[in-house]
């Protein structure tokens, strides 16, 4: 097991529990840092990195922020997320503007038998909401694109023998998605 840590230069704010709603914990700059433990199993192809908040004055543990097991699986990672953001969001636009032709449609169906008269407005709501399911349908559909990134093939030559992590290594690991950031963002 080997171990190495990196002052934070933001602080880092985290949820105390799985849900937000129970308080967050904040970790200012300066009195905390990054650190890492790594449990290389190499006849496996296989680390264990625990990323962990460290007090800077005494060294101690104080928050474990997760256990990565990497293999040659890697993470999954999308590749199309602004295209599937745009696509999904187009839908929903369609289909909030349909739903209340349809609400409207419903209604005059309803009283048909007693309002033959509506059988225009019926038409026209029915034309209309045709239009916008052939508007979704014509939307090129899009589908989350993944692919697997960070599989021990790939970062194993960013450890020494010791678990330490090599000069390119602590560029690769500031590059790594935390907090939906750039590690690179917490640390120097």
């Amino acid at each position: 097991m080997s171990n190495a840590t990196f002052p934070l230069t933001k602080n880092l704010v985290i949820p105390a529990t799985g849900n937000p709603s129970k308080g967050y914990l904040l970790f200012p700059a300066g009195e905390f840092a990054l650190s890492y433990d790594v449990r290389p199993q190499s006849r496996k192809n296989k680390l264990e990195i625990i990323l962990t908040v460290e007090e800077i004055s005494t060294g101690e543990t104080a928050w474990i922020l997760g256990i990565y097991e990497i293999t040659e699986i890697g993470f999954p990672k999308v590749i199309n997320q602004s295209e599937y953001d745009k696509y999904t969001q187009d839908v929903a636009s369609l289909t909030a503007s349909m739903i209340p032709l349809v609400q409207q449609r419903a209604t005059l169906l309803s009283t048909l038998a007693e309002y033959p008269e509506n059988q225009s407005q019926i038409d026209s709501l029915t034309t209309t909401i045709e239009d916008y399911q052939t508007q979704i349908n014509n939307l090129a559909e899009v589908v989350l694109q993944v692919e697997y990134v960070n599989k021990y093939s790939d970062i194993i030559q960013y450890f020494n023998g010791d678990g330490t992590l090599t000069p390119e290594g602590i560029e690769w690991a500031k590059q790594v998605i935390f907090l939906g950031e750039p590690l690179s963002n917490y640390i120097d």
